[in-house]
């Protein structure tokens, strides 16, 4: 069959290989051949080695590291890693093509990976891009702004779209000449022969998307050790978070000062600090812990990412969302908006952390609110999601007439 280059190529975390892996099993099934072109071979190896995917290193953006935190929009987080200057665009598009002659794809599945985009346009590589909300923004001129809970700065996305815009242009002209097909705008960018959105329409990054075919999030539910939870009685929580968020430490203090039987899968937390972090009645996981199985024995989640929430709230779990960066804080305002669980604030106090996990384990409108999400979605699960995809992929790959199986199409 064909050649399917998954490419991945911006951001961090699990989230985006294990989306991939998941489609990744589909798409072998259909006897495809794949390679893993992405910013993090080493983790990518653990992930698809066992499927027998090779894995390379993708081209390094330059990343300006003075850039603000909290980019406006799609088109300042271009221009804050390499995209402001049109002769690192052109090497990057440079090693992508090279990777392509190597590799011969007949389509490029995209994550998070607009240089393999643009590269592959160049080349005549068909290409599907494939994210969760925040990596997939509403083709709008200019692409919209990221804070809903703000006034947006009109002129100023105007500004930060047309400088990328012009950018890219210099660099697919410096590539292929005059005559290339130029981008209108950035939105032109996700002008490609299939775009799947893995997430809710609730919890879409950006509000007010428009007309939208949501296929639902993919992730990996069957993984992971079989939860383990302290002896005591009470309702339980399931903690997912990362050992470096700064709110670590306070967020362990007031789970250990509230008494709630908790189970803390700890990310990254080095096993000799495990005798100061647990307690009688908070355990902790060094490893993933199985979703399905931790899920159904759990009364509320709190967590980061947005794989998490939406596993929660299909199983009708309320959540305590404690952000890290902005992607995870335009999760957390639709979480609130909905009252489907809260969020912690920078800076957040024991006392606040307190008072947090009170709503979401006490409060009937969170909990009953959860509960009906999961009704809403009965009977969805990301396998379903991921079969879906791969077979639009496969479609692509031998030239079929698409076909759309959405779990949902909002206006």
């Amino acid at each position: 069959m064909a050649n399917i280059l998954m490419a991945w190529e911006l951001g961090g975390g699990r989230g985006h290989l294990e989306r991939l892996r998941v489609i990744a099993g589909f798409l072998q099934a259909r006897g495809h051949s794949l390679s893993m072109v992405c910013n993090e071979p080493r983790p990518a190896h653990q992930v698809f080695h066992p499927l027998g995917i090779p894995v390379y290193p993708a081209p390094e953006l330059r990343r300006d590291w003075g850039a603000p935190a909290a980019t406006d929009s799609y088109a300042q987080l271009l221009l804050g890693c390499g995209y402001a200057k049109a002769p690192a665009v052109g090497a990057m598009l440079r090693a992508w093509r090279r990777g392509f002659e190597r590799l011969q794809p007949a389509l490029v599945l995209a994550d998070f990976a607009p240089t393999a985009m643009l590269a592959a346009r160049l080349d005549g590589v068909r290409v599907a891009v494939i994210g969760q909300g925040y990596t997939l923004p509403p083709p709008t001129r200019p692409l919209p702004f990221t804070r809903a809970w703000e006034a947006p700065p009109v002129e100023r996305l105007a500004l930060l779209d047309t400088a990328a815009t012009a950018s890219i242009n210099a660099a697919l002209v410096d590539a292929a000449g005059p005559g290339v097909h130029r981008l209108a705008g950035l939105a032109d960018l996700f002008d490609v022969d299939a775009s799947f959105l893995c997430t809710f329409r609730e919890l879409d990054h950006y509000v007010g998307r428009g007309e939208a075919d949501y296929y639902g999030p993919v992730f990996g539910d069957s993984r992971g050790v079989a939860p383990e939870w302290p002896d005591q009685p009470g309702a339980r929580l399931f903690a997912y978070l990362n050992a470096a968020h700064p709110l670590f430490r306070t967020v362990v203090s007031a789970l250990r000062q509230s008494g709630i039987p908790v189970l803390l899968y700890a990310r990254g937390l080095a096993a000799a600090a495990v005798p100061e972090v647990a307690g009688s009645t908070l355990r902790v996981s060094l490893e993933p812990v199985h979703m399905q199985q931790v899920l159904a024995d759990c009364d509320a989640v709190l967590c980061q990412g947005i794989g998490t929430v939406a596993a929660a709230l299909l199983a009708g779990r309320p959540v305590l969302v404690a952000p890290e960066h902005l992607e995870q804080d335009m999760v957390t305002y639709r979480v609130h908006q909905q009252a489907l669980g809260v969020g912690l604030v920078p800076g957040a106090t024991e006392e606040m952390v307190q008072a947090a996990l009170r709503v979401v384990l006490d409060a009937t409108l969170c909990r009953d609110r959860a509960v009906a999400f999961a009704r809403y979605y009965h009977g969805f699960s990301p396998a379903m999601a991921a079969e879906a995809i791969a077979e639009i992929c496969h479609d692509l790959c031998n030239d079929v007439a698409l076909r759309t199986t959405a779990v949902e199409s909002a206006p």
